[in-house]
């Protein structure tokens, strides 16, 4: 589970910092900020990663909870004759 989070986390920091380019670029092209080309990548990849990082582990969170979900409706039965209903519960 920690390496499926590891790649969830990876892949939208990286979607997060091209994204974050491209939309600085966008802003600098016609807001006629002065950014140079540099300027832009490293504005936009440093705001990126962060933005991906942040919504990478939302993402993660969302998916895990989604899945303690489904495991709970499908296997309540199960799990309350095991007395491992109380574990499973979600806030």
């Amino acid at each position: 589970m920690i390496f499926l989070k590891r790649i969830i986390t990876v892949a939208a920091t990286v979607v997060g910092s091209l994204a974050g380019i491209i939309l600085l670029a966008l802003i600098n092209a016609f807001a006629n900020t002065g950014l140079s080309g540099g300027q832009v990548v490293l504005y936009g990849l440093i705001g990126g990663i962060v933005v991906g990082i942040v919504s990478g582990y939302w993402l993660t969170y969302l998916l895990v909870r989604k899945a303690k979900k489904i495991v709970f409706n499908k296997f309540a039965g199960t799990l309350a004759k095991f007395g491992l209903l109380k574990e499973f519960r979600l806030k």
